[in-house]
């Protein structure tokens, strides 16, 4: 088999009240619900207003004695004709024998896919453009309330934040620029938090609100976040970092030391790249795959 790159990218989980911690067990408690429900129970609709739309799930799992390894899997619209309904009644199917003995083409239906490593304290997610950590997030959210009544009246019950890489100092961060597709909710950050530079002036001072700017007329406009006094206490710095990093999720966000220098990405998030065979259909060895995510959490988890 072909080995191929695979990028493994580290997050903490933290509970989304600070009591959970010390009540709730989201590995056990995820591992009782997939170990209870069938496959179409735990689809999640990735709009709610779509009836027939696009859907995401975990189709397997295997636990150990770290957590579950997971198989995610986002369909696209009408990719359910992928699986049968005897299948979606199975409390698992195999991502990778699917694609072996399906007559259809397997791509035309699936979005992306990826797969997981949850823990008590770390996620360990192979990296892929389709399917950010903010994803998984949601999913588990959903799915941890969906499936116990003790979390269902609760807003969120965890939260995944970049792990960072021990080695770095948050104090060194002097400033970050917002990239121009940085989103806020579902409006770009540059329209939510600055008012952009039109050509038209007299249009601005017309405007009723930012909806009345046609996007045609903004020359650029850019958020710079400096950061001044950095605490001393070493955890609320990192914590601070990792909360700004969770929320500006986009390639165009520039960081920078106190000299101006860009700091990369590789030298603030925890990540590492691996090498893993892949089967004829394109699908990773997922036993060497879960044997390599064990391996780094033992790392990161004991530094």
């Amino acid at each position: 088999m072909e080995k191929k790159p695979v990028k493994l990218a580290c997050y903490e989980i933290l509970p989304a009240e600070p009591k959970l911690t010390k009540t709730f067990d989201f590995v056990k408690d995820l591992s009782d619900a997939l170990s209870s429900g069938k496959i179409n129970e735990r689809c999640r609709s990735y709009s709610d207003i779509a009836v027939q739309g696009e859907q995401e799930f975990i189709t397997k799992r295997t636990q150990s004695n770290v957590g579950l390894f997971c198989t995610f899997l986002h369909l696209k619209e009408g990719g359910a004709v992928l699986i049968s309904k005897a299948l979606m009644k199975e409390s698992e199917i195999s991502l990778e024998e699917l694609a072996e003995t399906e007559e259809e083409n397997t791509e035309g239906y699936v979005k992306d896919y990826t797969y997981f490593l949850l823990t008590k304290k770390l996620l360990i997610l192979k990296s892929t453009r389709g399917i950010p950590s903010s994803d998984i997030e949601i999913y588990l959210n959903w799915f941890l309330k969906k499936s116990h009544a003790k979390y269902a009246n609760k807003n969120s019950v965890l939260i995944l934040r970049p792990l960072l890489k021990k080695t770095f100092d948050p104090r060194t961060v002097g400033s970050i620029e917002l990239g121009s597709n940085v989103k806020i909710g579902e409006k770009r950050a540059v329209d939510t938090i600055v008012r952009p530079i039109i050509k038209d002036l007299e249009q601005l001072l017309k405007a009723q609100g930012y909806d009345d700017i046609e996007t045609g007329k903004i020359v650029k406009a850019t958020v710079i976040l400096k950061i001044i006094r950095p605490k001393k206490d070493e955890k609320e710095n990192l914590k601070a970092l990792q909360s700004i990093l969770k929320a500006l999720k986009d390639e165009e966000t520039t960081i920078k030391d106190k000299r101006n220098n860009t700091i990369h990405m590789g030298e603030i998030k925890e990540t590492r790249e691996v090498r893993i065979p892949h089967l004829a259909t394109g699908f990773p060895d997922v036993a060497v795959l879960e044997t390599q995510m064990l391996q780094y959490y033992s790392e990161v988890s004991n530094r």
